[in-house]
């Protein structure tokens, strides 16, 4: 399942559900498709995605240049660490939106 949220700005968060996988992937594909104009952005919130396969992958990779060749960006946000590491390790760590730091309490003196 994919949830699409249009915000007041005009961002579409993108949220997919379960396994970003072949099947999903064409579906996933065929919202964004639906979607692309010229300038959209896109977040893209992993955070109910459990798992993603080379297919998947593919998928926020191929949304993410498609975007970028009508004028538009794609960010993803909320991805587990593994994703995060495997973005990075095919040079798309440039689409992973940081997670929130932490902040650690005040040391008591």
């Amino acid at each position: 399942m994919i949830e699409i949220q249009i915000g007041p700005d005009s961002t579409v968060v993108c949220r997919p559900s379960g396994d970003l996988d072949f099947p999903s992937s064409l579906t996933f594909h065929q919202v964004i498709a639906d979607l692309l104009h010229p300038g959209l952005k896109i977040v893209i919130d992993l955070r109910h995605a459990h798992y993603v396969d080379a297919v998947g992958l593919h998928a926020l990779i191929g949304t993410a240049r498609r975007l970028r060749f009508v004028g538009g960006t794609a960010r993803i946000v909320n991805a587990d660490p593994r994703l995060r590491c495997l973005l990075r390790s095919v040079g798309a760590d440039r689409l992973i939106e940081a997670p929130p730091a932490t902040t650690s309490p005040p040391d008591a003196a």
